[in-house]
């Protein structure tokens, strides 16, 4: 009888727990997927690849970089449309890398935040903090605002 009731009490345990864990799963596969878009990002400023730009960002979004130095900071203001278009007629090679990204997701809203350092030709240039937003439309996942810091101290 005791080994019944401790059959009993493991399903029931089982039971309760398999929504949490078929949950955790579906958490995990998006999160994937938001990392998957954002490193997407990441190869269309190395290669200047405007299809694939459009297939990941909202065209009528926009980036927000805020360059601090000692005693003020700036805001620039960029829309992907003219991001888009730009890509092409840039003659330097860029490349970021992104650390330690932390996701949050709720429904088809999503934010990744990474710290990164970025290169151009090869050296580096600086580093700074993303926070990319980003909404799932039509089951796929795509940037609608990066909002970044542009530092040069304080980098690793």
């Amino acid at each position: 009888m005791n080994s019944n009731k401790k059959l009993i009490h493991t399903f029931l345990a089982m039971l309760f727990l398999f929504p949490v864990i078929l949950a955790s799963g579906n958490s995990v596969i998006e999160e994937t997927k938001i990392l998957e878009t954002v490193n997407k990002f990441l190869l269309v400023l190395e290669t200047g690849d405007t299809s694939l730009a459009k297939e990941i960002l909202v065209i009528e979004g926009s980036n927000f970089s805020i360059r601090e130095d000692e005693e003020s900071y700036k805001v620039r203001f960029t829309d992907y449309k003219t991001l888009v278009e730009n890509l092409p007629k840039t003659k330097d090679k860029y490349r970021e890398v992104i650390s330690d990204p932390k996701i949050l997701v709720h429904k088809n809203i999503a934010v990744l935040w990474a710290k990164y350092n970025f290169f151009i030709d090869g050296k580096f240039s600086h580093c700074g903090v993303d926070s990319f937003s980003l909404i799932k439309n039509e089951g796929k996942w795509k940037i609608a605002s990066i909002i970044y810091t542009v530092e040069k101290k304080g980098c690793k």
